[in-house]
């Protein structure tokens, strides 16, 4: 074992044209973990961190950064402000594939080292190269048979196809009142076609109960949440004083509460910032303190 002494810190490289920022939701449930994945002993370690770096040739063996769990003795890692921990490498682990398994959701923004400091206020949605718009169409106009699924030899180009689609189509499922999740089945290297999967749950549902209506293409999300935009529509105001928003900084949902119903909505922060109400449309009225709305 070699003896190092350095200070893990932020992200650096020598000339950083991009800077940004990274935060990841780790799924709750599931299979196999991210000690299962590196192989590092749960029993021995405590993961605090993880390191990714590449070139021009490819990417770097991931590392993970840990500390012995006999250095905490009796303390929890959060009351412990000076770490000393190690820098473990892991072979045989592709980064996107330790990536891809551990991810609930992943939000990564990159900006020009020259705004970086500027804020950045978004004033349109646009698609390149344009995509078709099938909110409008008539209900006899959606193709009957349902589309092909969306499958590929490389989960994880599947992925980056999917959470692209998916993050497409959620500004559309937010106005209906649902979110949308992903996930893609199969293994790097196992031989396996992988096959992706959508899940469309109202925002009264809990995200980690993995409820809601499964779709396998974003073509078929799409024909859904035109069916929803055919429903009645409520709407929620996030001013009444009935109403509270709680928000976490490490989790990516808001919790809006409706203390007349008791009932909890959940929200996802991009989709809610600096709004001033809800909508959902749904076959029967949500109660509390929704009300009908007239589009």
């Amino acid at each position: 074992m070699d003896e190092y002494d350095y200070e893990w810190g932020h992200a650096t490289v020598t000339y950083p044209d991009w800077v940004g920022t990274l935060q990841l939701d780790q799924k709750l449930t599931g299979p196999v973990d991210i000690y299962d994945l590196t192989g590092v002993d749960r029993d021995e370690w405590l993961i605090i961190g993880l390191d990714f770096g590449g070139g021009e040739t490819g990417m770097h063996t991931p590392h993970v950064i840990a500390v012995r769990k006999s250095e905490l003795a009796e303390r929890s890692i959060y009351e412990t402000p000076n770490i000393r921990a190690a820098d473990i490498q892991i072979h045989g682990v592709e980064p996107f594939e330790l990536l891809h398994r551990i991810t609930h959701l992943l939000d990564m923004r990159l900006r020009i080292r020259s705004v970086r400091d500027a804020t950045i206020t978004i004033t349109e949605l646009l698609d390149v190269p344009p995509q078709d718009e099938h909110d409008d169409i008539e209900a006899d106009d959606i193709a009957p048979d349902e589309p092909e699924p969306e499958t590929a030899d490389d989960p994880l180009a599947l992925a980056a196809q999917v959470m692209t689609r998916a993050d497409r189509l959620q500004p559309k499922a937010f106005e209906r009142g649902y979110n949308i999740t992903y996930k893609v089945s199969g293994s790097l290297g196992s031989g396996e076609t992988s096959v992706a999967e959508y899940v469309v749950w109202r925002i009264d549902q809990r995200p980690e109960n993995n409820t809601g209506r499964s779709f396998s293409s974003a073509q078929a999300v799409q024909n859904y949440l035109t069916e929803l935009a055919r429903l009645p529509r409520y709407r929620l105001d996030l001013l009444d004083s009935q109403v509270r928003e709680e928000t976490d900084g490490e989790q990516p949902f808001s919790v809006i509460t409706d203390a007349r119903s008791g009932k909890e909505f959940f929200i996802r922060i991009t989709d809610i910032e600096a709004g001033t109400e809800l909508f959902m449309h749904a076959e029967e009225p949500p109660g509390g303190s929704w009300v009908l709305d007239n589009p």
